[in-house]
């Protein structure tokens, strides 16, 4: 029984944020309570094709003159034994056949977990 009430008590502690944060590297550094977090795509590795999830020298939706790459876009994570993240990638990198232009200027975030 003492068992189970840890665990829940531990799973009710499970924290997991996902968006558009439109924090750049080096802003989210300055943020004290990012030390108690961990972002899913550097747990997963920082795979660099799945790095930017704003480009805009590849998705042309907002018709801008300048090209830049950023990862605006996060999930975060409270570390859990109960909670693992599994895999992480972009979706939304192909254009709307319709109308030819990409879902968002953002590339969205797919990700799975293991829950035990």
């Amino acid at each position: 029984k003492q068992w189970y009430q840890r665990r829940v008590r531990a799973m009710s502690n499970i924290t997991l944020f996902g968006g558009d944060t439109n924090l750049r590297d080096g802003e989210v550094s300055r943020i004290p309570l990012m030390d108690s977090f961990d972002d899913v795509w550097e747990v997963m590795g920082r795979e660099s094709s799945t790095r930017y999830t704003w480009d805009t020298s590849v998705n042309k939706n907002l018709q801008v003159k300048f090209k830049s790459k950023l990862r605006f876009d996060r999930l975060i994570l409270r570390a859990s034994p109960y909670l693992r993240p599994r895999s992480f990638t972009l979706v939304g990198k192909t254009p709307l056949v319709s109308c030819d232009m990409y879902p968002s200027d953002h590339w969205g975030i797919l990700a799975h977990f293991d829950i035990s």
